[in-house]
């Protein structure tokens, strides 16, 4: 049972991960980096989850009890959202946003998902082997997209920030970090909200599936190795 479980857990991030790996078709990163970086990204889920439970330590005990729809918005849009896209946007960062193997815009999504993708993964563990095969199967289809979603669309303004002038470097750097900051924070609202604003959940991973691969096929139109297929 145990293997099972673990497979549940783990299968969707690491599938995922491989099927962006390999879109990369023009100049594919350095296997140990990018699994260097799902690395950290796993490491960066304890780091967020001591964050996110110091900010419910601070009323949202109450709020969670009293006032359930205020507490979901406030505490996707405070805690979770930005901790969550916070940490994996410094883990992808500085972590391969300076190395010179991020050398296309495509690396951007590549390293970005990588870094989302195993920070869901041990989310993913945790969950699996509290709750069981039933919410493994559930998060296989919601919950690890989306963060593989929030991962794709941030890496898709960090790959365009890498080849920017300082001003516009910056300033896409912070689009990356605001808008799955905004998605996530929404995303969490539906489902802690309780209420039937949940079935919105299932249009909005549609929309943010739509929005990922058209990044992931602008990004790669704009490959300055397009043409030149360099398999390492």
């Amino acid at each position: 049972m145990f293997i099972k479980l673990l497979l549940v857990a783990i299968t969707p991030g690491i599938a995922i991960l491989l099927y962006v790996y390999y879109r990369d078709k023009y100049e594919k990163e350095p296997p140990s980096l990018v699994w260097k970086v799902f690395a950290y990204g796993m490491g960066s889920a304890v780091l967020a989850g001591a964050i996110e439970m110091t900010i419910y330590s601070f009323h949202f005990y109450w709020l969670e009890k009293h006032a359930l729809f205020l507490f979901a918005l406030l505490y996707s849009f405070i805690a979770v959202a930005p901790v969550e896209e916070g940490v994996k946007f410094l883990v992808t960062y500085y972590t391969a946003f300076k190395n010179d193997a991020f050398n296309e815009p495509m690396d951007g999504i590549v390293y970005a998902t990588s870094a989302s993708l195993g920070f869901a993964t041990l989310e993913n563990i945790l969950y699996v082997f509290k709750f069981g095969m039933v919410v493994g199967i559930h998060r296989a289809f919601i919950s690890v997209p989306a963060h593989a979603f929030f991962g794709i669309i941030m890496g898709s303004f960090m790959g365009k920030a890498k080849f920017a002038n300082d001003v516009e470097r910056n300033r896409l750097l912070w689009t990356s970090f605001y808008v799955p900051l905004l998605l996530h924070g929404f995303f969490d609202f539906l489902l802690l909200s309780n209420t039937l604003l949940a079935v919105l959940i299932y249009p909005l991973i549609i929309y943010m599936m739509i929005v990922a691969l058209k990044d992931i096929d602008v990004s790669l139109s704009k490959s300055p190795f397009k043409g030149e297929i360099n398999e390492k």
